[in-house]
């Protein structure tokens, strides 16, 4: 089953169709129970993944890094999703008025730039941190992170809401002028939004890559490291693994995501030219079922995946309910600290004896 979009169309194609299909009935609007009783649990279910990365981060001290802060601040764009984008998209298929579904429009878009600015800031501060160490902290600075978290606002909002400024709310479709600007907008958009974000990012990350695992091979080699040089293994894997992480948020992402710039851009293209252009409304519900889950997903990789974040989670848990493992020493983390007259032993291993103060074992010197 596929659909034919015309001059009236709106951004997202299906309603259209479907309200045209019922419209004979004389049905306004179009909502589809399944479907979307599913899209409110998927709400739900980014509204508390998000929440509990924002409360995680604001909870414990060792989280609130310049290195996190960008994805604190992804948690709370991805929040907006959950909180008003899909509300908004429900909104638009229920009562589809212009101004409802050109508001979800410029949320969806702006999720869409936001997401992607984050990943990309990201991607430029974990490329700093491999290929200059030693200039990270003169580069990387507090106020330079809050400098690009502010400019991803801003230029996500501004470059979402830019289109409304040609768009005529009295009229129910498109003219032919507003359909030329959004054929404009929507080529650039993914050029300048898309396109050259996700080709910086693929060179960032292969040339990351290489340099990482070039620094594993010299690790293997030198069994003394010098700081200044060569960081040590667990450093470097350590390293590894959060690029992993944040590569795969955006290969993610990119599969996610691609469909919808393609399908927009075609459309705007045949309304232009005045041509037909069908699609599978299955296809598309799967479609945005899975661009709309990339705000859960990107949550649930970095809490469960990034070391920082699994163990902030896993202090939240009561001790009795934690797994252990052989590796645990019966659920005893040891610190050994030495000193002029006696070794210090602490547990930083909060569910020992039921408390949280260091268990302290001092032998003293023969």
């Amino acid at each position: 089953m596929g659909f034919t979009q015309n001059s009236s169309t709106f951004a997202f194609p299906v309603v259209e169709t479907l309200k045209n299909n019922q419209s004979n009935k004389g049905n306004k609007s179009y909502f589809e129970h399944e479907y979307d009783v599913a899209l409110i649990f998927l709400s739900l279910a980014i509204i508390a993944a998000n929440s509990l990365v924002i409360v995680l981060f604001v909870g414990k001290y060792q989280l609130r890094t310049k290195a996190n802060t960008p994805l604190l601040s992804l948690a709370v764009s991805d929040l907006l999703m959950g909180s008003f984008g899909i509300p908004f998209y429900i909104a638009c298929n229920v009562l589809y008025t212009k101004p409802i579904c050109a508001s979800a429009t410029v949320i969806y878009r702006f999720i869409a730039n936001s997401t992607i600015l984050h990943i990309l800031s990201i991607t430029v501060e974990r490329y700093i941190s491999v290929i200059h160490p030693l200039k990270y902290f003169s580069i990387v600075t507090r106020s330079r992170v809050m400098k690009v978290i502010f400019s991803i606002w801003a230029g996500s909002l501004f470059a979402a809401s830019v289109q409304l400024s040609w768009i005529n709310f009295q009229r129910h479709g498109y003219d032919s002028f507003e359909i030329k600007c959004n054929l404009i907008y929507n080529a650039v958009s993914t050029l300048v939004c898309f396109a050259l974000p996700v080709i910086s990012m693929s060179f960032i990350y292969c040339r990351v890559y290489f340099a990482v695992r070039h620094q594993i091979l010299e690790a293997k080699k030198h069994r003394v490291f010098d700081q200044k040089r060569i960081r040590g293994p667990l450093l470097v894997t350590a390293e590894l693994r959060a690029i992993v992480i944040f590569a795969l948020m955006l290969g993610i992402f990119i599969s996610f995501w691609v469909s919808w710039y393609i399908i927009a851009l075609r459309l705007y293209i045949s309304s232009y030219f005045h041509e037909n252009f069908a699609v599978d409304i299955v296809t598309l519900d799967v479609l945005t079922f899975l661009r709309l889950s990339t705000s859960l997903v990107n949550p649930v990789l970095y809490t469960f995946l990034k070391q920082d974040f699994r163990k902030a989670l896993v202090s939240t848990i009561p001790c009795n309910l934690r797994r252990r493992t052989p590796n645990d020493n019966h659920g005893l983390e040891m610190i050994t600290l030495k000193t002029s007259s006696s070794t210090v032993v602490e547990s930083n291993n909060p569910c020992h004896v039921g408390s949280s103060k260091s268990l302290r074992m001092r032998q003293e010197k023969h």
